[in-house]
């Protein structure tokens, strides 16, 4: 079996710190086993064996950790625990004080069972039980106490509360010290979360659903739409390799994108090789119209900058129109700020309908530009889906 993959960092903490456990209960068994070398007595036969064997539960544990099964190695290793301390204290007997490590066991089931409140609570029950139960109930002297002279007993008492001290001591560090790894990571991943939304999604969109989990779709009363295309891209495409196709609408929409963010404006998205841009929303703006048609001159002056290989220039045909929208988030694993309505329809119209290196208006816009802008008439236009619309170029300089 492989271990595990794609484990986030908090998991891969939380089966580091298990590790940990495991590793201060072979220490412990190592302890116990050394102390009985030092102090001279003759081992038990039934603790050697009982040390052999958690020793290899332990060691199993591991083995299953790194397999990816969680829940069956903290299942062998909390059941280990509480065996070999039950076992021991029946050999020695309680005036051993072998029970004590009942307490720094109930305290590691933050370690044992990180982040799962049922299995904590169970071995903090368990443990409580037999700590309580041993010391009212349980033999002061056990059966391998034959192998044992009453100094060792004392002895192993100072040894063992000795180690229930550093035991619980060693846990409470390691779970602050984790539970302050855990929260940096928990830190670190929520900044990278927000940081995605916020280069993908407008400022005010990107706080709204972080704070409150979702952005609550809403009418834009006043906005202006533009759209933006290059004409004869299909051509193109066909004629040059992929590698020149992409870095020539990189650079442009790089540069489109920089244009955007100067003139206060938010980007939706591209469609091929179509711009689509809004003005008004989310933030509002009182002159979210003359923001755009200043953008749309910039967009036709970065475009015609910029040439093919042959030296072709690139031309562009750009639409807009202004009014109302509705406004909202779409998608869950690639949210995206999207805007749709009449207003859309027309600017997407106005582009599609229009000619190269010129820039198409509906009525209402030209209304509202007049006073500072040229605009000339184009006469009565067929809009597909809407029918004769008389429309205007938006021209520079002044009216």
């Amino acid at each position: 079996m492989a271990p595990a993959s794609g484990a986030n960092p908090i998991r891969q903490r939380a089966i580091l710190v298990n590790k940990l456990a495991i590793v201060l209960a072979l220490s412990a068994n190592g302890l116990t086993m050394g102390s009985f070398f030092v102090i001279g007595d003759t081992v038990p036969m039934q603790a050697l064996l009982l040390m052999t064997l958690s020793t290899v539960l332990y060691i199993s544990c591991f083995m299953l950790l790194h397999w990816g099964q969680t829940t069956k190695s903290r299942v062998t290793f909390s059941g280990s625990l509480l065996i070999t301390v039950l076992f021991l204290t029946l050999s020695f007997g309680t005036d051993a004080q072998v029970q004590a490590l009942y307490l720094p066991i109930a305290l590691g089931g933050i370690i044992i069972w990180p982040r799962n409140a049922v299995g904590m609570m169970l071995l903090g029950l368990g443990c409580t039980v037999l700590f309580f139960g041993l010391q009212a109930y349980g033999p002061a002297v056990g059966v391998a106490d034959l192998y044992v002279t009453k100094a060792t007993t004392a002895a192993m008492a100072y040894f063992y509360t000795g180690l229930t001290v550093c035991l619980c001591g060693t846990i409470l560090l390691l779970n602050s010290l984790t539970s302050i790894r855990l929260q940096d990571l928990l830190d670190a991943e929520r900044m990278k979360v927000e940081n995605l939304l916020l280069q993908i999604l407008p400022v005010p969109v990107a706080r709204e659903l972080l704070s409150a989990g979702r952005y609550a779709p809403r009418r834009v009363g006043d906005v202006a739409v533009l759209f933006g295309d290059i004409v004869g891209f299909t051509s193109m495409a066909e004629a040059y390799p992929p590698e020149t196709i992409v870095a020539m609408l990189n650079e442009l929409f790089s540069k489109f994108d920089k244009l955007v963010e100067i003139h206060g404006v938010e980007k939706i998205k591209t469609v091929g090789d179509a711009y689509m841009v809004i003005s008004g929303a989310p933030n509002h703006r009182e002159d979210h119209l003359e923001a755009m048609a200043r953008l749309s001159f910039d967009m036709l002056d970065t475009a015609a900058a910029l040439t093919l290989p042959d030296g072709t220039p690139i031309r562009m045909r750009i639409g807009i129109d202004t009014g109302s929208a509705v406004a909202g988030v779409v998608g869950d694993s690639r949210s995206i700020y999207d805007i749709w309505g009449a207003t859309v329809n027309m600017a997407s119209r106005m582009e599609s309908h229009g000619e190269a290196g010129k820039i198409q208006v509906t009525g209402r816009v030209s209304e509202r530009l007049a006073a500072t802008h040229r605009l000339t008439s184009r006469g009565q236009t067929m809009v597909k889906n809407i029918g004769m619309v008389e429309t205007f170029w938006l021209e520079a300089g002044a009216p």
